[in-house]
């Protein structure tokens, strides 16, 4: 008899990457995602929720509940986001059919709390934007390191140069505080840094797969991906299809596909330069699970996940 999917909570900042975490988390198996929360990152809060909210509704699922979080980090403002990856609405001008937003739905933080409560100690959270909104969870629910199965994170940059500057990763960068917070609670964590994200990309050939595919969410994803990797040829000198937030999506699930991990404790600078950097903690105690390496098939387990038809060896 096959496992019962995984409830998961993903807590996000759509953006492509985001975006395409998300359809991930909508088609695979073994995860059954129970809501959706929005934390100004790539974005700001609002935009994202409207963002996560139409790509649901555009994939027959609008009994997902959506719920706007964070506007701002714990100290200071919300920066602007990141328009020169994602492009002012997130989306790169890929413009979707809007959903509506209830107006009396609750905030990310206390939906994140009633969900851990509804699956006491099988709630996996997926956290691929800033970590504001855990942050403030652990103030409010003390217990939720007890009520949740654990916390898969992309972030941080630890062996590599970050991508927002040389220390720091966008989502640790943005909140700092909220980072260093979770990364030190009693909460199980797992952190997807850019030291294996970076290693995890499509093709062009596979992005163009999925532009000819017959369900409209795919067929967005790959216009999104497009700018997505048009934005990296700018900034970067090539075309990338950096898989940096689904490839932490698929770990939560399809564990197997983890190669080696290290544990100890660490913790994200919050001031000055390096503002954002994740670093070995000379304290003891509080071990963090590093991601190291992933099987060199996650982006074809992602690819097969969102369109099953295409072929992983494109």
């Amino acid at each position: 008899m096959p496992e019962a999917p995984t409830p998961i909570y993903l807590d996000c900042d759509p953006g492509i990457d985001d975006a395409t975490a998300l359809a991930f988390l909508l088609r695979t198996a073994r995860a059954a995602l129970v809501g959706v929360g929005t934390v100004a990152g790539n974005v700001d809060a609002h935009t994202g929720a409207r963002n996560a909210a139409a790509l649901l509704q555009l994939a027959g699922r609008n009994d997902i509940p959506v719920a706007i979080g964070a506007t701002h980090p714990l100290n200071g403002v919300f920066s602007g986001g990141f328009p020169h990856v994602h492009g002012k609405d997130g989306f790169g001008g890929v413009s979707l059919p809007p959903a509506a937003l209830s107006e009396d739905a609750e905030d990310a933080t206390e939906q994140l709390i009633n969900f851990a409560r509804h699956h006491a100690g099988r709630l996996r959270v997926v956290a691929v934007g800033p970590l504001t909104n855990l942050a403030l969870a652990l103030q409010r629910e003390p217990a939720l390191p007890e009520l949740l199965d654990g916390v898969f994170v992309m972030g941080g940059a630890l062996d590599v140069r970050g991508n927002v500057t040389p220390f720091a990763e966008a989502n640790f960068w943005s909140d700092p505080d909220a980072a260093d917070q979770v990364l030190r609670s009693r909460i199980s964590v797992t952190v997807v840094p850019l030291d294996v994200t970076t290693h995890h990309a499509l093709a062009s050939s596979q992005v163009d797969r999925m532009a000819t595919s017959a369900d409209p969410l795919v067929r967005s994803l790959a216009s999104m991906l497009r700018f997505y990797g048009e934005r990296h040829r700018a900034l970067l000198g090539d075309v990338i299809f950096a898989l940096h937030d689904p490839l932490a999506a698929v770990l939560a699930t399809h564990t197997e596909l983890i190669l080696d991990t290290a544990n100890f404790p660490v913790r994200v600078e919050t001031r000055g330069q390096a503002r954002g950097a994740l670093k070995v903690s000379e304290e003891q105690g509080g071990d963090v699970r590093i991601v190291r390496t992933a099987r060199e098939s996650s982006a074809a387990e992602i690819l097969q996940v969102i369109l099953p038809e295409a072929n992983a060896d494109d």
